[in-house]
Formats: structure tokens, C-alpha cells, sequence
């Protein structure tokens, strides 16, 4: 129940921070420099939606909330250094505010891992963060399709 409740906020966090986006000029469609527009929308949904949030969970997200499990790294600082890492891999100089919107749900996204991890163990943790950012990346790549 909780995670789907997790889930549905996560949802709820992209479609407002897309929406913001928007609102501030940007065209609230994937950074220009990642080629995927070039793809038909079906592989693009499959790039974006099941492969890469798994690698970007994996490499962000996973390593920190193992760091914050294993090591005396803090729940926090594990949190705070995922989203920064996570926001510079996703940094394009066109669209500064992108990596801000990015670095908001990576922080929560993180969040969400680590206190996932702290009550059910790491994979749970590691799981909910992929199904959140592929959900994210799924509305994304939908919605830019119906522009």
C-alpha cells in the first residue's frame, strides 16, 4: 500500500514539476541533447521508461543507498550527494532549469529509497526508485508526443 501510494506521488511530482516547467518557458519535453527525439516513440518509451532508469537507479541511487547501509554515511548525505550526482549526469547548459527540476526528484526519489531501504531492505528500496523514475520517464516521453 505504501508503495503505491509512493508511486502515485512520485506521478503527482512529475506532472507538477513538468507543469511548472512549462509555465517558466521551458518546453517540458527531454533535454535536446538526448538524441532519443530521434527514435520512434515506441523505442523511446521502452529507452526511457524500462532501460535507463534502471542503469541511472543502479548507478545514482543504488550506490548511495548501499554507501548509506554499509558505511557511517548519513541517511541524509547519502540522500543530498544521490540527487547532485544524479542532477549533474541529467545537466545541459540549454536547459539549466531541467537539472533543477531533476535534482528536486532526485532528492525525492532518494528519499523515497532510503526510507523504503530502512523498513523493508535495499531492494525494496532500489525497486521503488527505478518504478518511480520509470513512471516519471513514461509520462515525459507521452506527453511529449501529444504536443
Amino acid at each position: 500500500m505504501l508503495a503505491a501510494v509512493c508511486a502515485l506521488s512520485s506521478a503527482a511530482l512529475s506532472l507538477l514539476l513538468l507543469f511548472s516547467y512549462q509555465q517558466l518557458g521551458g518546453n517540458g519535453s527531454m533535454p535536446p541533447s538526448s538524441g532519443l527525439e530521434r527514435l520512434g516513440a515506441a523505442y523511446t518509451l521502452v529507452i526511457a521508461a524500462i532501460f535507463m532508469p534502471f542503469v541511472e537507479t543502479m548507478i545514482f541511487q543504488a550506490t548511495f543507498m548501499w554507501l548509506v547501509k554499509k558505511t557511517f554515511l548519513s541517511a541524509w548525505v547519502g540522500i543530498g550527494l544521490s540527487a547532485l550526482v544524479f542532477a549533474g549526469a541529467h545537466f545541459s547548459t540549454q536547459q539549466v532549469g531541467y537539472a533543477v527540476l531533476v535534482s528536486i526528484l532526485g532528492l525525492f526519489w532518494a528519499a523515497l529509497g532510503v526510507y523504503r531501504m530502512s523498513r523493508y531492505g535495499i531492494w525494496q528500496g532500489i525497486l521503488l526508485v527505478y518504478l518511480s523514475h520509470g513512471m516519471h520517464n513514461g509520462l515525459i516521453v507521452t506527453l511529449s508526443n501529444f504536443e
